[in-house]
């Protein structure tokens, strides 16, 4: 089982009994290569043909916007990012990554005993959000955010580090 999944499959087998419900996922009609058949999983597009554009335009009806920028979108400092994305979000809210490191830090989070979760390595290249501050302290923030510009990465739609967390149970290729 990967790590990432653990909490979120020991609760569900715990209390419906392994193999006793569905799990939905929002994979939208418009991601066909995310669309794989497992047993046990239902997705969004099974049910609405919403496409990404249809997400756009309805956030966009809304009264309000929050001026988000993709880096600092959805999960913050989620495992799945690029490092570059991660140093990026640490230097445009400190405060949040340090909140985000104390907790990860707080005796009173459970972990498995395993030396990346005592070094709480969970970023790509074996890095911890530490290593990844460090490794960036000598850049500006422009120069983070040009390799993320570089790369196209603030595009829309361009977030390959899919917020799939099932990933890898359904064999899915994030290299795509």
């Amino acid at each position: 089982m990967h790590s990432e999944l653990e909490p979120f499959t020991r609760y569900c087998n715990e209390r419906y009994g392994k193999g006793n419900y569905q799990t939905w996922l929002g994979i939208r009609a418009d991601e066909p290569r995310r669309l794989k058949q497992k047993d046990g999983y239902r997705y969004l597009a099974d049910i609405c043909d919403f496409d990404k554009q249809d997400v756009i335009n309805s956030w966009k009806s809304q009264p309000f916007d929050l001026n988000l920028p993709e880096h600092l979108g959805n999960c913050v400092f989620c495992i799945k990012k690029g490092i570059n994305k991660i140093a990026l979000a640490t230097r445009d809210e400190p405060k949040m990554a340090e909140n985000f490191i104390n907790l990860i830090n707080d005796p009173d989070v459970r972990v498995i005993e395993r030396r990346q979760q005592e070094n709480k390595i969970m970023y790509r290249g074996n890095n911890s959000l530490i290593s990844i501050i460090a490794m960036y302290q000598n850049h500006s923030r422009e120069d983070i955010a040009a390799t993320i510009k570089g790369n196209k990465g603030f595009e829309s739609g361009s977030c390959s580090e899919s917020c799939e967390i099932f990933s890898c149970q359904l064999d899915f290729d994030l290299s795509e």
